[in-house]
């Protein structure tokens, strides 16, 4: 993976390893950074990646955004993928996390 250059946090001469390692702390700060949000708003839910992926998710397709389109940016492999996890968000479980915080 030579040759890319700066982006962000990662460094020119990067190999798999090391990404998976900054994209594990990466993700681990912003966890801490919205836990932090969550307790200063006093919410009853957990607020964290996980969340904000399946509210994302979630709106698009309720936007009735294409599945082709949310799987691109979800990162999924194939259609398939992004079906089932849609089909596995429950969206009245979603409006009622959603609730909660507003």
């Amino acid at each position: 993976m030579r040759g890319i250059g700066k982006i962000g946090f990662l460094k020119e001469d990067f190999d798999e390893s090391f990404f998976k390692n900054k994209n594990h702390k990466v993700k681990q700060e912003i966890n801490r950074k919205l836990k932090d949000i969550q307790l200063q708003l006093n919410l009853s839910r957990p607020l964290n990646l996980g969340t904000a992926r399946d509210c994302y998710a979630s709106t698009l397709n309720r936007n009735k955004v294409s599945r082709d389109d949310i799987s691109q940016m979800l990162g999924h492999s194939n259609v398939l993928v992004t079906e089932h996890y849609l089909d596995g968000l429950n969206p009245d479980i979603t409006f009622g996390i959603n609730d909660s915080i507003l």
